[in-house]
């Protein structure tokens, strides 16, 4: 019995350029990530839904009322609650 074939990157042929790309790649997810957290303050329960009759978005997880023609991007938990 002959050995299994193992794919490596040696018979790719791309020698020592894979450990490179994946750190380049590595750094730019972990960019991406910072971005989008610095760009929120949305957490993982913010459901916002707008409603056409009161002509303002409510937040489904708090209760959160504003006005606006885009969705929010803030979250407005502590700010604004129903009553």
């Amino acid at each position: 019995m002959g050995r299994p074939f193992l794919l490596s990157m040696k018979t790719l042929g791309m020698g020592e350029a894979v450990p490179v790309l994946l750190i380049v790649l590595l750094v730019g997810v972990l960019a991406y990530l910072y971005w989008r957290h610095k760009t929120t303050t949305l957490t993982r329960a913010c459901r916002w839904r707008f409603s056409r009759a009161s002509g303002g978005w409510t937040c489904s997880a708090c209760g959160a009322q504003t006005d606006g023609v885009s969705e929010p991007k803030d979250c407005l938990r502590d700010q604004t609650r129903r009553k």
